[in-house]
């Protein structure tokens, strides 16, 4: 199972309509990625938002439901983990 599988088990298993992924590279993952409403952070790619992740924590973000983070942005200190982790029942 890959962590895109997971991602998506998730979305479907608490039918969340909004995704944010930090960092795309590519966008392999992002585009495979099966959410209503979807956003995406990173300097270089495509996204959503064409910025650091640093800039866009700093700013109001909108509410998403799910959210992909590579380890090093958490390492990095770039955002809290406990603050982006919810799961509204």
């Amino acid at each position: 199972m890959t962590r895109t599988d997971i991602i998506n088990a998730l979305i479907e298993k608490y039918d969340l309509k909004s995704y944010l992924e930090i960092g795309v590279r590519e966008g392999n993952n992002f585009s495979a990625i099966k959410c209503a409403i979807k956003h995406s952070v990173d300097p270089n790619f495509k996204p959503t938002y064409k910025m650091t992740s640093n800039v866009f924590f700093a700013s109001k973000m909108s509410s998403v439901n799910a959210y992909a983070l590579d380890l090093m942005m958490i390492r990095a200190g770039c955002c809290n983990i406990d603050d982006l982790i919810q799961i509204d029942e």
